[in-house]
Order: structure tokens, then sequence, then C-alpha cells
């Protein structure tokens, strides 16, 4: 790995330099605390063929707790514990997760320590009346329902193509 870390003198007194963040081929290395929510989709550039059924999206959405002094405490009011949504151009939201779903109405918590929580959600490209989106760009936002404002959330865009 080389040079984690080192020291140096300098007119005010010795400052110690230390590395918290590798990449090394496929691992990642944190050495320093670190809370983090990322959004993930399975391509940028998703192709619609009319003659057949919508294309699905696969997302996953991680929330990532590193070296915390205190575990990471959620509350939720519900259930639910994460929501994904589809928006179009104009902002207009053409698909949510959690809508026409039901989920138990009794308040929940969950305690992250170390490590990372993952949710997956396969998401049609479709609308309401089951027909492909059209093409375009989009943006997929998806969060965590914890109680109060959105404290976790993250956002990716992707295009729709129709096929050549």
């Amino acid at each position: 790995m080389g040079l984690v870390s080192r020291t140096l003198t300098t007119i005010a007194g010795p400052r110690t330099l230390e590395l918290i963040y590798a990449r090394l081929g496929g691992v990642t290395v944190v050495s320093a605390p670190e809370v983090a929510f990322s959004l993930a989709i399975d391509r940028a550039v998703y192709v619609i063929d009319p003659q057949r059924a919508a294309p699905t999206m696969t997302a996953r959405l991680t929330l990532r707790a590193v070296h915390q002094a205190e575990p990471l405490r959620l509350t939720f009011p519900s259930g639910q514990r994460f929501d994904l949504g589809l928006k179009n151009e104009r902002g207009d939201v053409v698909y949510r997760w959690s809508e026409g779903k039901f989920f138990t109405l009794a308040i929940g918590t969950e305690t992250l320590s170390h490590g990372e929580k993952n949710y997956v959600v396969a998401a049609p490209l479709a609308g309401k009346d089951s027909r492909p989106l059209p093409p375009g760009n989009y943006v997929a936002e998806g969060w965590l329902t914890t109680m109060g404002p959105r404290a976790y959330s993250a956002s990716v865009g992707f295009e729709i193509r129709p096929a050549p």
C-alpha cells in the first residue's frame, strides 16, 4: 500500500498526516469515521423496445457507518424503511416504489454500529398503464424514510433510449 502515516516538523511543531481512505483494486480501506448514504443503479442507459416488456432497473440504496464512537440509531414512523422515486425531465414523479404498498403502523428502530446496510429495489421502467416510459432523461431518487426531514437521500441520473 505504501506510506500510511507521516510526521512532519513545521514551525508550529510536529504535524502528522495519516491515510484515511484508499482504494486498492476492488477493495476500499477506510480508517477514519464516516457516515455515508448512496444510490447505485445497474446502468446509465436503458433501451426501450415497444414490442417487448419494459426493462427493469435494479437500484441499491446503501447506508454506511464506519468507525463511529456511538452506533447510528435510526427511527422510522412505520414498517417502511426506504423509498425510491423516478422523475422525468419535467420533474414529474413517474414511479414510486411504495405506491400501493402497505406497511405496519408501528414505530421501529434500526442500529448500525459498523458496516453497511443495503436495500435493493427492482423498478419497472413503465408507467401506471404498464407501458414503457418514453425516451428521455430521468432521475432516480432514493431515501430512508426516517422520522423528520430526509436526512439520508441520494439521486442519480439515467437515460431511456428507443431501440435502434
